[in-house]
């Protein structure tokens, strides 16, 4: 508890230090009670309202702290009365009742509920002010900390369905993409069309969310992987199932199903973006030393020392992870961004579903070349190499499968980091 206080006072020591002449300043902090202040929830809580408040409000500078009372930020921002703006996001978003967001108009003072003619907060388990609660000792901390784990669980994996169903459907709704299903075109698939895709999404989606919650539950990177990959093979099965044996995203459930428990597993144990690359590379170092199971991609690699999906992966995903730069760098995602982004997945990556479609090591390259050709925006280039490739049978699917990962790396860091 000593700790607890001195951390606390470390805390205002650094709001007064700070010049109010221009500025107010929030602080972000969990709501967790108990003596263990630095639970994984109380860092996944702080980065998430961040990020939301960042997005709401102009804010001028951004420093993230650590100590016995909690991790928590203090951001400096325009002289505006936003208290209204922030009770209503602690009210309107269903993790809002554990976070705290203050509003400190001057060293010595935070803009309480009160001030503006609100009454106090709600108990997590009960109707009576929070505060009330607080006093009287009224809820073990395990029972609050209890209700956040399960509520935070229920938000994670809606929104994990949310990230992976719209950066599938931003790939798959794009036009004119080299062969591959769009939705006015089969491309150069005889046996795909735009709705056997989207059954396959919601087929492969739940299971790839399991995977996620499987990696937001343990700690061990390699047993979330073991266990992963259960998920995947069953996860293929269901896919081949309802699409009468069409394999439609078998290559995708491989790639993202590792970019999503590394993620998340580089998110609960605080690391940085470039652990979540680093993090692929630790349970993927020995894949092409698997027992062979007479794949396509197992001959390429055989014949031309060509290692596709899983040399990607063994690599910690290099491919995606310049298109997810190229897409943060990006005011906006739309169909352009979308069309050149796949344009550098086609470029820099070794696509197998490419390389099966050409025949040949030298037809791969030359469509691989005619692709990467285009190296500005040009919709008019696009349509005419996306004939050509239909012409010729030719599809790149593990390009897209980057797209899409890439898509989904862009919107979780956008919403956790």
């Amino acid at each position: 508890m000593i700790d607890i206080l001195a951390a606390r006072e470390a805390r205002y020591a650094l709001i007064k230090a700070i010049d109010f002449n221009e500025v107010n300043v929030m602080v972000i902090k969990a709501n967790i009670p108990g003596p263990n202040k630095n639970l994984s929830l109380a860092y996944l809580l702080t980065n998430i309202f961040k990020n939301l408040v960042c997005r709401m409000i102009a804010v001028r500078d951004v420093s993230f702290y650590d100590g016995s009372d909690g991790p928590y930020y203090i951001l400096k921002i325009n002289k505006d009365n936003i208290k209204d703006k922030l009770i209503a996001l602690e009210e309107s978003h269903p993790l809002g009742r554990f976070i705290d967001l203050d509003l400190f108009i001057n060293q010595d003072h935070s803009l309480s509920r009160i001030d503006i003619g609100r009454g106090f907060r709600k108990c997590m388990l009960c109707d009576r002010p929070a505060i009330q609660c607080v006093r009287e000792q009224r809820h073990y901390p395990s029972e609050i900390i209890d209700i956040i784990d399960k509520q935070f669980k229920v938000f994670f994996a809606d929104s994990l369905q949310a990230m992976i169903n719209k950066a599938m459907l931003l790939e798959l709704n794009l036009e004119d993409k080299f062969g591959l299903v769009t939705p006015s075109s089969n491309g150069s698939h005889q046996d795909m069309d735009y709705q056997l895709m989207r059954t396959a999404i919601d087929v492969i989606i739940p299971d790839l969310v399991s995977m996620g919650m499987v990696a937001l539950s343990n700690p061990n990177l390699i047993e979330v992987y073991q266990k992963a990959k259960t998920i995947g093979i069953a996860t293929e099965e269901k896919m081949l199932a309802a699409t009468a044996g069409v394999n439609a995203y078998k290559g995708l459930i491989f790639i993202l199903g590792l970019a999503i428990i590394s993620a998340i597993h580089t998110l609960i144990n605080c690391g940085s973006i470039d652990d979540i690359y680093a993090n692929v590379q630790k349970m993927t170092y020995d894949k092409l030393n698997e027992d062979k199971i007479n794949t396509f991609g197992e001959y390429a690699y055989d014949k031309f020392q060509f290692t596709g999906a899983r040399g990607e992966a063994m690599a910690g995903l290099p491919t995606v992870r310049k298109v997810s730069d190229f897409l943060q760098a990006q005011a906006a995602i739309n169909n352009q961004v979308l069309s050149m982004a796949l344009i550098a997945a086609i470029r820099d990556s070794e696509d197998s579903v490419l390389l099966k479609r050409a025949g040949s090591m030298e037809r791969y390259l030359y469509f691989k070349k005619r692709i990467a050709g285009i190296k500005t925006y040009n919709l008019h280039k696009i349509k005419e190499v996306t004939e050509e490739c239909i012409d010729n049978n030719i599809s790149c699917g593990g390009a897209a499968d980057i797209l899409i990962t890439a898509l989904f790396i862009n919107e979780f860091i956008n919403l956790f980091w």
